[in-house]
């Protein structure tokens, strides 16, 4: 909380003196933006991966105090502040900054936008701090993201589709131990060997993918409710139109990041597939599934 709280005040802090420093132009970003553009779909799903907030408070869920009240709450501000922060932010920098700032010789993007804006809004010390803060800020949310993928290993042995010493709790900190090394080993070699650009597209795919799944799992439990018991004390609004166009969204969002979206989203996939039909499938316990409802299968 101290590092997230330190890295949006400096943020805004950086949006004050760009504001009154007498090179913020408010109409060029109004000026200059094109809707529905290529571009303007490949940011939208470069970004997405801002919003895994709204995953890791959904994996957590069974520590949460509670939860009826609180997941949802702790979605809806993840989402709005990361929203507002984002959208302000990118709005100022663009307004402050001159025509082409964000591309480097090569004509690519850039990969430290805040640095480069805080050079040229306050000078080289607070570019340090900014680049500082960054690494702070990265470092925190790599522990959120342990934490909430390991979460996932851990329900899936409780469901015996991965061996048990996965659900094992660390007999002093009362942690899945076991899951919390193996999500951190696999962040490693991704961080060594996977270059940022990719790592970004995968991460966003990936999440991308996930909201499809997610939208695609509430409308199959919400149509077989009533065979299952299963009745949440918060509902999505407008259903089913809110899950539908999430699913399209997210399609089109895929498509505009590229083949590597593609690629990381099959390669979980099949991962999934592997680990099911050679482990999960000899273990799990049957009963009929949502799914299956849905479809009408009774095998």
């Amino acid at each position: 909380a101290p590092i997230v709280i330190t890295a949006v005040a400096f943020l805004l802090l950086l949006c004050v003196l760009a504001l009154f420093s007498g090179d913020a132009d408010l109409a060029k970003p109004v000026q200059n933006f094109q809707p529905f553009s290529a571009e303007m779909g490949t940011a939208a799903a470069l970004v997405f991966v801002a919003y895994s907030g709204a995953i890791k408070i959904g994996a957590i869920g069974g520590e949460v105090l509670d939860p009826e009240r609180n997941i949802p709450r702790g979605m809806f501000n993840s989402l709005i502040v990361a929203t507002l922060l984002y959208a302000g932010v990118a709005y100022i920098m663009v307004a402050a900054l001159p025509t082409g700032w964000h591309m480097d010789a090569d004509h690519h993007a850039i990969e430290n936008p805040i640095h480069a804006f805080a050079e040229h809004v306050a000078g080289s010390t607070m570019a340090l701090i900014a680049s500082l803060l960054a690494i702070l800020t990265m470092s925190s949310m790599a522990l959120a993201g342990v934490l909430s993928a390991s979460r996932f290993l851990f329900a899936m042995a409780r469901d015996n589709l991965l061996p048990s010493a996965l659900e094992d709790l660390n007999p002093r900190f009362e942690t899945p131990h076991w899951p919390i090394i193996i999500t951190g080993f696999a962040m490693a070699l991704a961080i060594f060997f996977v270059p940022l650009k990719d790592v970004v597209k995968l991460a966003s795919g990936f999440k991308i993918m996930i909201f499809i799944m997610i939208n695609t799992c509430v409308i199959i439990l919400r149509q077989t409710s009533d065979r299952h018991d299963w009745n949440p004390s918060y509902k999505g609004a407008l259903y089913p139109y809110m899950q539908l166009w999430g699913i399209l969204a997210g399609l089109f969002l895929i498509y505009f990041i590229g083949d590597k979206a593609f690629i990381g989203a099959s390669a979980a996939i099949a991962a999934g597939l592997v680990t099911y039909y050679l482990y999960g499938r000899k273990h799990a316990e049957f009963t009929k599934t949502p799914f299956q409802s849905f479809t009408g299968r009774n095998d």
